[in-house]
């Protein structure tokens, strides 16, 4: 983790507290590969001692926020969730990361549909893996970032 990486965490643990409840790490949000890491523990587990469904949710949600914070052209722009569809593969026995990929060029474009129309909606697939880089699940997204 660079300070990037290390900034966005600090602020999104102090803007929305279940991210400091789940320990959220970020991992990286450069190069396109945007990722966050969610321990295994007391706050974040279920009854059978996986990572709770809802936890695996929010780490797959959170990516396009942070695809949003760092590459938005102006700080007036926030991200919205407006649907998430995630489906379980397996239990989560272990910590689990979630990542997705948002390259320059969706970048770019994201940027451009801001300035020319004051909003921009996309899609973005993630993964989520447990510490053996086995899929625990996949999620699909849809984001709307606005004017606020």
């Amino acid at each position: 983790m660079n300070i990037i990486e290390k900034d966005i965490e600090d602020w999104a643990r102090s803007s929305i507290p279940a991210y400091q409840f789940m320990d959220v790490t970020v991992i990286s949000v450069s190069n396109g590969l945007y990722k966050c890491v969610i321990p295994l523990n007391k706050n974040t587990g279920n009854h059978i001692n996986t990572v709770h469904a809802a936890f695996q949710w929010a780490a797959a949600e959170m990516l396009g926020g942070l695809i949003v914070l760092t590459k938005r052209s102006s700080k007036q722009y926030v991200p919205v969730i407006r649907s998430l569809d995630i489906e379980f593969m397996r239990p989560a026995f272990t910590d689990i990361s979630s990542e997705a990929f948002f390259s320059e060029q969706d970048v770019e474009k994201m940027n451009s549909a801001m300035k020319n129309n004051g909003r921009y909606d996309f899609e973005l697939s993630s993964t989520i893996k447990n510490t053996d880089g086995e899929v625990v699940a996949k999620a699909k997204g849809t984001y709307a970032v606005r004017i606020m």
